[in-house]
């Protein structure tokens, strides 16, 4: 429900100003489910968990996983606000913050491409 996403939204604050990334990695990911399960795969509010992973991820030096989050982020952004939205620039540059050099030329991935990349990455 969106008030447990909230209530984990919160709780992951609190962890990761403990620095208890891998705790705060395993929040996101359930409030990014959430999201993914009320809001669907393509909405706004699923790219703004979808950052949260990526930035938590990027913490914990996962820069593959990172990347793959970012990418899906990033499409849903461009697809919701267009590709010139200062929502889509400042995704590309927390993109170049994480050493995500190509972000500046991406578009992002579908929800398909998403799903195919983290098969690769973890095919358990």
């Amino acid at each position: 429900s969106r008030e447990r996403a909230a209530l984990l939204h919160k709780l992951g604050g609190i962890m990761y100003k403990l620095r208890k990334y891998s705790d705060v990695l395993s929040i996101s990911k359930e409030i990014l489910s959430i999201h993914e399960n009320l809001d669907g795969h393509d909405h706004i509010n699923t790219a703004k968990a979808l950052t949260n992973v990526g930035a938590v991820a990027n913490r914990l030096k996962l820069k593959n996983y990172c990347e793959i989050v970012e990418r899906r982020a990033l499409a849903i952004l461009i697809s919701t606000l267009g590709i010139n939205s200062k929502e889509v620039m400042l995704q590309k540059g927390r993109m170049l913050s994480y050493g995500i050099s190509e972000a500046m030329v991406a578009s992002g991935l579908s929800y398909s491409e998403y799903q195919d990349e983290l098969e690769f990455l973890d095919p358990n």
